[in-house]
């Protein structure tokens, strides 16, 4: 049988060679997990898995200014001052290893990356995953394994993945199973349709004016502040007459910003599709509440973006 197919496959290949006007056969994608993925610890981690929830447009939100980016299994390209396109090399659990073709060098060695609940956390400085005793941080340099033994390895990707003993990141906070330096909460990348819209995404939040027209296009009206499109509109029209009056807005909780003086900001959207306009409230600790959770906030009009001396008064089901 074996005699009688390798035959069969000779002959066929023999007919092939002759047949010179066939078009070559167009090249079988590459599967997702196809980069180099380091053995041992990271294997446990299903790298395809967590590198198949990136797929898609993004914006950034934990720490300065928002940025768009879309990721797809070769390339990552974003905005920060101009637009670029990088390719990516290997995939760690927590980082994508990127590499940049052009003739400029744009430094951007590596985009570490965690998923909370479920949905992912893009972010400048290190970030991480807790599992059980074990965990693992991704930085600019490298990445960082903690076995449940509590040993620590550092793996760095140049051309293969290579590994030395290490120094933990005991440094680091965790929220939820999410490990973070102590100047980035881990806020939920915000989706998009695609690149184009990230990038009208970071516009429309990028002033109050673009905030404003946003709010009005959601049905906002002056003199309703139960709503975050109308406390926005209404507090525009009349500053001074609103600035430091209570308001009890209804909303949907986002995420966080640490502050210098060692306070918080949080962000409030108007429902978990919508993030345009986004409102501060200060200080309000999200203490027992998950990223999309429904609430009832009461706070003190600051200006049209924020409030202050902020509570949780309920949460609420949609």
């Amino acid at each position: 049988m074996i005699a009688r197919a390798l035959a069969i496959a000779v002959a066929s290949a023999a007919c092939k060679a002759d047949e010179k006007s066939a078009p070559s056969p167009a090249p079988a994608p590459k599967p997702i997990d196809a980069r180099p993925t380091p053995p041992g610890p990271f294997a446990s981690w299903d790298v395809p898995a967590r590198f198949a929830m990136l797929q898609g447009a993004w914006v950034q939100s934990v720490g300065g200014p928002r940025v768009p980016i879309a990721i797809d299994r070769d390339h990552v390209k974003l905005t920060d001052v101009t637009t670029v396109t990088y390719d990516i090399v290997a995939i760690a659990p927590c980082e994508l290893v990127l590499r940049y073709k052009g003739a400029i060098d744009h430094n951007l060695p590596a985009m570490p990356f965690a998923l909370r609940r479920g949905k992912p956390v893009l972010a400048n400085g290190p970030l991480g995953q807790v599992r059980g005793k074990e965990s693992i941080v991704c930085t600019y340099d490298g990445v960082i394994t903690r076995d449940a033994a509590g040993a620590c390895t550092k793996w760095t990707f140049d051309t293969a993945w290579t590994s030395a003993p290490a120094r933990c990141r005991d440094d680091l906070l965790a929220t939820d199973d999410v490990l973070h330096d102590d100047l980035d909460y881990p806020n939920l990348a915000i989706p998009a349709r695609d690149f184009d819209a990230a990038t009208a995404l970071v516009a429309d939040a990028s002033s109050y004016e673009d905030a404003r027209r946003v709010a009005r296009a959601l049905g906002g009206k002056v003199g309703d502040t139960s709503t975050i499109p109308g406390l926005v509109v209404t507090v525009a029209a009349a500053p001074a007459r609103w600035k430091g009056k209570r308001v009890t807005v209804s909303a949907t909780y986002y995420g966080a910003d640490y502050l210098e003086s060692g306070g918080m900001w949080t962000h409030l959207i108007p429902a978990p599709d919508q993030h345009v306009p986004m409102i501060a409230c200060e200080p309000l600790e999200p203490r027992g509440v998950a990223p999309y959770d429904p609430v009832i906030v009461t706070g003190t009009i600051e200006d049209e973006g924020s409030l202050t001396d902020c509570e949780i008064t309920a949460r609420t089901t949609r």
